[in-house]
């Protein structure tokens, strides 16, 4: 078995370089092909989302002589002949990704900038947009015709109970 392996291992290496390239292409694709589908390279549902055409090539090889290929004599003249066109494999259908888009905030509303106003008789200056009794006596909102408006501190009668600067808030 030994001696049958050797022998066939020298007829090759005495045969022109043409055949041995050929052998060579053809062993090198397959063994690219078995560590593709090994490794999953082949899977065309990868989801890298690319998909490039294939070329395929059809190669024909066709011979004048019908000599053995291992006598120093043989004269083949192999013509390879090559046909096909690439047929590009279908572009991916997967959806366009859009960015993230951050959510509308709004900014807090600050309380109303104080009026400089000049002081009337008789209005607390705690209350520039309205005019209420200074304190004594203690007042309440529904003591009161106003609501939502500026409140400045101190604040004596306590309308700004969450002291936003609102008082008597609707």
């Amino acid at each position: 078995m030994v001696e049958e392996l050797r022998k066939a291992w020298e007829r090759f290496w005495a045969l022109s370089w043409w055949w041995k390239g050929g052998a060579f292409g053809v062993t090198g694709f397959i063994l690219l092909a078995i560590i593709a589908s090994a490794t999953g390279g082949g899977d065309e549902s990868s989801d890298e989302g690319t998909a490039t055409p294939t070329p395929t090539q059809t190669v024909s090889v066709s011979e004048t002589a019908t000599a053995a290929a291992d006598s120093p004599a043989a004269s083949a003249s192999p013509k390879p002949t090559a046909t096909g066109s690439p047929t590009p494999s279908a572009p991916p259908t997967a959806a366009p990704t859009q960015p993230p888009t951050a959510a509308p905030t709004q900014a807090p509303t600050p309380p109303p900038a104080p009026v400089a106003t000049t002081p009337r008789a008789n209005c607390d200056p705690s209350y520039p947009t309205v005019c209420i009794d200074p304190h004594p006596p203690d007042l309440n909102c529904g003591d009161i015709p106003y609501t939502d408006f500026t409140v400045l501190q101190p604040d004596p009668h306590g309308f700004d109970g969450n002291k936003d600067g609102v008082g008597c808030e609707s």
